[in-house]
């Protein structure tokens, strides 16, 4: 049943980035907005998955759902790192650093907070 679960939700949080995609990374953005949006959000989402799931408030198969499946689909750090090497083809090298070390410090510094406020 986990593996349907993980997979199942993996359908819906790739086909929920792709849609994201779609509509945010257009060239109206000076950044692939769709694909940060992408890992900000999801990361959230997992940040809170993980935390209830540790908490025993998710069952396994909700967080197999949940986190692994759908976080999991959702944030794409493959196409993150994808577009960084493009950006750094094209010389846009300031542009590159900042989407990468934004994107990181982004997420990472949202899933500590979210994790120091709740384990409190």
């Amino acid at each position: 049943m986990s593996y349907l679960l993980v997979g199942l939700g993996g359908f819906i949080g790739a086909i929920l980035r792709y849609l994201l995609s779609l509509q945010l990374n257009t060239s109206k953005y000076w950044l692939p907005v769709g694909t940060l949006l992408a890992n900000f959000t999801g990361s959230i989402l997992f940040a809170f998955t993980y935390l209830f799931y540790q908490a025993d408030w998710l069952s396994l198969w909700t967080w197999n759902f949940l986190g692994v499946g759908i976080c999991g689909s959702f944030t794409t750090y493959s196409t993150f790192s994808v577009e960084v090497v493009k950006m750094l083809e094209q010389k846009q090298s300031k542009k590159a650093l900042l989407y990468l070390f934004g994107s990181v410090a982004i997420s990472f510094t949202t899933v500590f907070t979210i994790w120091k406020v709740i384990t409190l």
